[in-house]
C-alpha cells in the first residue's frame, strides 16, 4: 500500500525526472539542468514554397571565446560577441538592423523628393525586459536628417509623405521589414532632428 501511495504522489513529477540531465557543478553553485520537449525542435521548416528566404550562417570562433562570425548568402561578414571581446552584441545588431532598414527607404524617399540631402544618422535606443529571454520592450529611434534648405513640405505623391517627419514614419513603419518584425514585440517610437548644413 505504501509503495502504491508513493507512486501515486510521484506521478506528476515523472516527466521531469525522466528528462533530467546531469547536474552541473561549479565552485560557486550547483545548477540542475532540465529539458523538455519543444514543438519547434527537429521539425521541418514551413516556408511558403514559391517565396525566397534569407539565409545566414553563424559560426562560433571557438576556444574560450564568446565570439561568432555571421555571414550572409553574399559572403558579407559581421563579427559578434557576447563578451568584452571585439564584436557587436547580437541584441545591438537587432537595433542596427532596424536603423539600417529604415535608412534605406528614407534615403530613397527624400532623394525622390529632390531634397538636398547630405547625411542621415539614426540613433536607436532599446530597453529590454527583466525576465528571460528579455526581449526589447521599448525602442526609440531618433532620425537626424542633415541637408541644405530641406523642404519639410515637399510632397512625393506616391509615398504620401508631406514632410520629412512623414517620410520618416513611412520609411520605418510601412516599408521596413525589421520594424514590422520587432513591432510585434516592442513599442517603437520616433523622434527627428533637422540639421541645416551648407
Amino acid at each position: 500500500m505504501l509503495v502504491m501511495y508513493l507512486l501515486t504522489r510521484a506521478a506528476p513529477l515523472l516527466p521531469l525526472l525522466l528528462t533530467a540531465r546531469p547536474v552541473l557543478r561549479s565552485s560557486q553553485q550547483t545548477i540542475p539542468i532540465l529539458t523538455r520537449q519543444s514543438s519547434s525542435i527537429n521539425t521541418q521548416p514551413t516556408f511558403a514554397p514559391n517565396r525566397p528566404t534569407n539565409k545566414v550562417e553563424v559560426t562560433w570562433a571557438g576556444n574560450d571565446s564568446l565570439q561568432f562570425l555571421g555571414k550572409d548568402a553574399s559572403g558579407n561578414e559581421v563579427l559578434m560577441s557576447a563578451s568584452k571581446e571585439p564584436g557587436a552584441g547580437p541584441m545591438s545588431l537587432l537595433l542596427m538592423g532596424l536603423g539600417g532598414c529604415s535608412s534605406v527607404d528614407l534615403v530613397t524617399i527624400l532623394k525622390k523628393q529632390r531634397q538636398n540631402l547630405k547625411c542621415i544618422t539614426i540613433r536607436v535606443e532599446g530597453q529590454r525586459g527583466e525576465t528571460l529571454p528579455r526581449p526589447y520592450e521599448t525602442i526609440h529611434m531618433t532620425f537626424v536628417v542633415s541637408g541644405k534648405a530641406l523642404d519639410k513640405k515637399k510632397v512625393r505623391e506616391d509615398m504620401f509623405a508631406d514632410d520629412v517627419d512623414a517620410a520618416i514614419a513611412l520609411a520605418a513603419e510601412k516599408y521596413c521589414g525589421v520594424h514590422g518584425t520587432l513591432s510585434g514585440v516592442a513599442k517603437i517610437t520616433f523622434g527627428s532632428e533637422i540639421v541645416e548644413v551648407e
